[in-house]
């Protein structure tokens, strides 16, 4: 829904989200909705690991064992 009361102001900075798979940078996923806050805690399951733990289902018959896109969020309110 739109936020009537949300204005621009051109002199604040906004948030960006980056989703992808990345080795410099890659996602982690949270599994059973459990996400741990150690990221080097061996449970933690990387976005392109889980992917890749089912090619098929994640990328469809193209035979791709990655994400063909990155996907970014400019802002979390529509413009």
């Amino acid at each position: 829904h739109e936020d009537d009361d949300f204005v621009i102001d051109e002199s604040t900075p906004y948030a960006e989200l980056w989703l992808g798979t990345h080795p410099n940078g890659t996602c982690t996923v949270a599994i059973d909705g459990e996400f741990l806050d150690d990221p080097e805690d061996s449970s933690n399951v990387s976005l392109i690991d889980y992917v890749r733990s089912d090619c098929r289902m994640h990328c469809g018959k193209t035979g791709h064992r990655d994400l063909t896109f990155l996907f970014k969020v400019l802002s979390i309110n529509k413009v």
